[in-house]
């Protein structure tokens, strides 16, 4: 029998808000309140199952979203493409440099880093891309981001960004209220992962999520939102 500050894991054909409810309860510790939402984790699930934004299958598309950028006047900011199709065979593995990264454009975590391109299994890469063009998030994720299932699937290589201090490039992630920047969040993958949110003053937060929180940068400079 379940507990009642601990329920048992959330049953995947539940429904999708008893679901959602239940993963949220066993990492907050508490009952949602999903249809009427106060804090923000309870938004953002309340976003998901009742009002998806309609930018959200634009934005989380890895290629769509560059063109959302362009118009935005920020294409300076987007990494080289170094093939883009739905068709993994098709990936020109002969002319790719020897370090570069391959990724499914409708999902999350679906990556492969490849530091030696001279030394790839091009099999094993071809058959791994097959599978997640086989694949929709929401399925495999057992999560009810629907947005996810409305991108047409493609296997993007892109160019692989150096880094002089760290083995990966850090990753930062900007969290915006009404269109201004209040938070942002560092994650390091050079080893274990971690992840330390910051505020604009570059002040560490005594939050953090999935990951332990990571060693405090030095150095970097406020900004305005």
């Amino acid at each position: 029998m379940a507990s009642p500050t601990r329920p048992a894991r959330p049953i995947r054909h539940s429904t999708p808000l008893y679901y959602e409810e239940l993963r949220a309860h066993r990492r907050l510790g508490y009952w949602p309140h999903v249809r009427h939402p106060r804090s923000f984790n309870e938004k953002v699930l309340h976003r998901m199952l009742f009002r998806q934004h309609p930018l959200s299958h634009i934005v989380a598309d890895k290629w769509k979203v560059r063109e959302y950028v362009k118009s935005k006047g920020l294409e300076a900011l987007l990494n080289d493409i170094l093939f883009v199709g739905d068709d993994p065979d098709r990936i020109p593995f002969d002319d790719l440099p020897d370090r570069y990264v391959i990724k499914a454009n409708h999902g999350c975590h679906w990556n492969m880093l490849i530091p030696d391109g001279k030394a790839v299994n091009r099999v094993e890469v071809v058959e791994q891309c097959r599978k997640w063009l086989g694949q929709r998030l929401t399925a495999t994720a057992h999560c009810h981001e629907k947005h996810y299932d409305l991108i047409p699937p493609k296997i993007l290589v892109e160019r692989f960004i150096e880094d002089s201090r760290f083995d990966l490039p850090l990753e930062y992630k900007f969290f915006c209220f009404h269109g201004k920047v209040h938070y942002v969040d560092v994650i390091d993958r050079s080893g274990s992962p971690t992840l330390t949110f910051y505020d604009t003053e570059w002040r560490v937060m005594d939050f953090t999520f999935n990951y332990p929180k990571g060693i405090p940068f030095k150095g970097q400079s406020s900004w305005t939102g």
